[in-house]
């Protein structure tokens, strides 16, 4: 026999004990570790305690063959974990064959929020008509959102609104507690004694600003703070 073929031989015996080996062993079902992912990114969620998410885990390639596991499997992520978006979920195996792979993940979060019935325009004081709730995605909305109607009602719009979109915290101010021409009380004086009179406001506020107001009696105009509905403190 000649060295070249020994060396034929000894490739087959090699090839067909690595064949037997991983015919042993067998691969790891796609489905335990789509399994150990959804188990992963489902105890990430828990913590953040909102029920109303979906995740979509990537597809694994059909044709894809790893080993079967000896062992648990890994979960790891290589970056913070993303609740309300895209993550890349690694999963690893040791032992008997070292392989590793990322599956993509997207997380959506659902909320049952405020959303405008009709066009809004800046300025415009938000009724009970321009107003209804509905289970819509809020993910992407980072100015905040309303989850009931009495929240948003007879607040004024400072961003154009359209129709059927989210009604932003930020895309409205508070509701308007004194109005301008309105007849309100004025306070003034320190905590062990008050000064109570009857004045007007001269613009419209909400609760914390500061707002000019025309006193009834000596028609004098000063500023004050609105610290509840049709009550201004007088600045000293």
């Amino acid at each position: 026999m000649t060295p070249r073929q020994m060396i034929k031989i000894a490739l087959f015996v090699l090839l067909s004990l690595f064949g037997n080996a991983v015919a042993q062993e067998g691969y790891q079902p796609h489905s335990h570790i789509e399994q150990a992912v959804r188990d992963y990114v489902e105890k990430e969620l828990n913590k953040l305690a909102n029920p109303n998410s979906e995740m979509t885990l990537g597809r694994l390639n059909s044709r894809l063959k790893l080993s079967q596991c000896a062992e648990p499997l890994e979960i790891f992520s290589l970056s913070k974990f993303n609740p309300a978006g895209r993550n890349n979920i690694g999963v690893r195996c040791h032992t008997p064959r070292f392989w590793k792979i990322f599956i993509p993940v997207t997380i959506k979060f659902y909320s049952t929020v405020a959303v405008a019935t009709n066009p809004l325009s800046r300025g415009t004081t938000i009724t009970t008509d321009d107003v209804v709730l509905d289970r819509r995605q809020i993910a992407n909305h980072l100015g905040g959102y309303f989850t009931t109607i009495d929240d948003v009602i007879g607040r004024e719009v400072r961003q154009p609104i359209r129709l059927g979109s989210i009604i932003q915290k930020n895309a409205t101010n508070a509701e308007k507690i004194i109005k301008k021409g309105q007849l309100i009380t004025l306070r003034s004086g320190s905590s062990r004694f008050k000064v109570i009179t009857s004045g007007k406001a001269l613009n419209n506020g909400t609760l914390g600003d500061i707002i000019r107001v025309q006193n009834s009696k000596s028609e004098r105009i000063v500023e004050g703070t609105i610290v509840a509905p049709g009550i201004v403190e007088i600045l000293n």
